[in-house]
């Protein structure tokens, strides 16, 4: 017969980092689906035959945070967000000064272009993609260019992920679009003639005349698929290998 003897520090050890990982920040995991359904190609006119959403950034990020607004002026790293589709400077700046602030968590920031159904272009990826939240940083901001287009975009701003007792476990947000108050075109191109001074962001509707419209454009749809092991659980599993199991026979 096969006895397994464990050493007499074990429990305590384990009980130490069990109630370690009480004290841990929870954490979760989300699968976020991106839909790209607004363009009508029966407009008048179309969109283009590579119309998308375009790279995808933000950050978690807490309540003292605010990296956009209906009403207030983008930042630089916005602007290129708004008018290229690039969402390196705003990750590089803005979500990194947060970082170091701490107001904001992890950056989050997906390269590739969202694209619908009738769009076969090899800058297209995925629509779903994954995102990881801790309990310090409860709120997610995202932003995305519609392109092309002079600074039209789609995002969240502070969206609660967490309602102060769990973790939220599924959620559809569709995604009206916004003007980025940078450029005064009204054409499926980029570019067009700069605001000088640079003009605050709106929501775009019907009555605001755009080509894109003042209907959703799409969706970002977040399932919560995963709660990772808070870090003192690893530790827990690290010293039991490393304090290992004694077997002999009995």
């Amino acid at each position: 017969m096969r006895a397994l003897h464990l050493p007499l520090a074990l429990p305590v050890a384990a009980l130490a980092l069990v109630a370690a990982s009480g004290t841990e920040a929870e954490a979760v995991r989300y699968r976020l689906d991106v839909a790209v359904t607004g363009f009508d190609l029966a407009a008048d006119p179309p969109p283009p035959n590579d119309a998308h959403f375009s790279h995808i950034g933000g950050a978690t990020h807490t309540g003292a945070m605010d990296f956009w607004e209906v009403g207030g002026l983008l930042t630089p790293g916005l602007i290129r967000m708004a008018e290229i589709g690039s969402v390196d400077q705003f990750v590089a700046e803005d979500v990194a000064a947060a970082v170091t602030a701490g107001t904001a968590g992890a950056p989050i920031a997906f390269e590739q272009w969202f694209c619908p159904g009738f769009v076969s272009d090899a800058r297209c990826g995925g629509l779903t993609v994954y995102i990881d939240m801790d309990e310090a940083f409860p709120l997610l901001t995202l932003v995305s260019m519609i392109g092309p287009s002079p600074d039209w975009f789609v995002g969240v701003d502070g969206l609660e992920m967490h309602d102060g007792t769990d973790w939220v476990d599924h959620l559809v947000v569709e995604l009206q679009t916004y003007d980025g108050g940078t450029r005064s075109g009204n054409a499926w191109a980029i570019g067009g003639p700069q605001n000088d001074p640079q003009a605050a962001v709106t929501l775009i509707t019907d009555a605001t005349g755009q080509l894109v419209g003042g209907d959703p454009v799409g969706s970002f749809t977040f399932t919560r698929v995963d709660v990772p092991l808070p870090a003192a659980g690893w530790l827990l599993l690290a010293g039991l290998a490393g304090l290992g199991l004694r077997a002999r026979r009995g």
